[in-house]
């Protein structure tokens, strides 16, 4: 969990790194996989990483969410027997295929899993929330009005119920991919979580 890491321990990574880097492995390869949430290019983490691209000591994997059949095994493993396919769907809706989400939803419940919709947790929303704050107001502010057009949207759709013209709110939604709050899919924008 590299996001966590303060600059001491980021420090010592990149020692790590760069020493494995410059010594011969004649006896076994070595690898070393850190995972890290999205991060904003001004962060440490960032620069950290930026840096192993430049010296090509560093191969980054993007991952995406788990499938439903991914969530119902998830949710197997964390107690839940036989869930009822309507809250794997919906757990899996709810948390975008986000284990970590996953398992705060299951937690949540516990062995009462709930036919119905899943409500998201607060600690899920206040998740979502912060990586909302990093945006500047007008970019969450479309962001927000997007929200309301359902799980992905048009440029046209948005265009429309924003009153703005098309090219300001296309930079204001590139700011969003940067940001990896929104995905751009073909026509269709989403949310990347």
């Amino acid at each position: 969990d590299l996001h966590w890491a303060d600059q001491p321990s980021l420090d010592l990574l990149s020692h790590l790194v760069f020493t494995l880097a410059d010594t011969e492995h004649d006896l076994a390869p070595l690898v070393v996989l850190g995972a890290h949430r999205p991060v904003e290019p001004e962060e440490r983490l960032a620069r950290t990483i930026d840096r192993f691209r430049r010296e090509s000591v560093c191969v980054s994997v993007n991952l995406g969410g788990l499938s439903e059949l991914e969530v119902s095994d998830l949710i197997r493993s964390l107690g839940l027997r036989t869930p009822p396919h309507r809250f794997v769907w919906s757990v899996n809706t709810a948390a975008r295929g986000n284990p970590l989400f996953v398992q705060e939803i299951v937690q949540q419940f516990g062995e009462n899993a709930p036919s119905a919709e899943v409500p998201l947790s607060s600690q899920i929303t206040v998740s979502i929330a912060n990586r909302l704050k990093g945006l500047p107001d007008d970019c969450r502010e479309v962001c927000s009005l997007a929200s309301l057009l359902g799980e992905s949207f048009s440029l046209e759709a948005l265009v429309a119920v924003s009153h703005r013209e098309e090219l300001p709110l296309l930079e204001l939604l590139q700011v969003g991919i940067r940001q990896r709050v929104l995905m751009n899919d073909g026509p269709l924008f989403r949310s990347e979580e």
